[in-house]
């Protein structure tokens, strides 16, 4: 049980072997997914992650193995625990501004590569789209998701995926939380989002209660900005 991990000095080990071992893509993939279960279900485990540098032996292992879809998708799934511990640090001003800068740009780079490499993968979809979507509640986080790529990594994954309900789910909610940046709401038109949307939402209205609403909220956003664009076209 992860409390007993966490007793245990479990997470301290399984970072340890990470360290020993990171040429060996089956000790990485191993060890990211025991970490993301452990963090998943044990405040303690995410804060030990922490200040053990976990977030950082996560980005590694990643950076070092793009071809393993394994290690992505339980990366991507620890990076998003490990990430959210660390905005905590930044908000409490226990982490200097230009650290916490620049590990967000890691963090957000490492995850949306991971979706181009692994386009067929579900796994990597679905938890490179749920950290996407927890970072992009964060404010800081918005302008610089869109920034790399990730609209459009999101609108590929509701594209390539579309009968999974999981990667449905968290699109719409990554897309959602994007779109209270004016870009994002122009990138999300501009690539065809709001179709893709529509789509999501007729395909999964009876299999999820989280598709539609997260879907029409984005939708209000994007068309929003649509209006405010007309506007300003048709005046100028």
């Amino acid at each position: 049980p992860p409390r007993r991990i966490a007793r245990a000095g479990g997470v301290e080990a399984v970072l340890a072997a990470m360290r020993r071992h990171r040429a060996a893509a089956v000790v990485q993939e191993a060890a990211c997914g025991a970490l993301w279960r452990a963090m998943a279900e044990c405040d303690a485990n995410v804060v030990t992650a922490y200040t053990e540098r976990g977030l950082d032996e996560v980005l590694r292992a990643m950076s070092a193995h793009v071809g393993f879809a394994g290690i992505q998708g339980a990366g991507c799934g620890a990076l998003r625990l490990s990430a959210s511990a660390f905005q905590t640090r930044v908000r409490q001003n226990v982490v200097k501004a230009t650290e916490a800068a620049q590990t967000q740009q890691r963090a957000v780079e490492t995850v949306i590569r991971a979706m181009r490499a692994h386009e067929d993968s579900p796994l990597v979809q679905e938890t490179a789209c749920m950290a996407l979507m927890d970072w992009a509640a964060d404010p800081s986080y918005r302008r610089a998701i869109g920034a790399r790529g990730g609209v459009e990594a999101v609108l590929s994954a509701l594209r390539l995926h579309e009968a999974s309900v999981e990667i449905a789910e968290q699109a719409c909610g990554a897309l959602f939380n994007l779109a209270f940046v004016t870009e994002n709401c122009e990138k999300i038109h501009n690539e065809g989002g709001v179709a893709v949307a529509g789509a999501a939402k007729r395909r999964h209205f009876l299999t999820s209660l989280d598709v539609i609403p997260r879907a029409e909220a984005m939708l209000v956003k994007v068309r929003a900005w649509e209006r405010a664009d007309a506007g300003d076209t048709s005046s100028s």
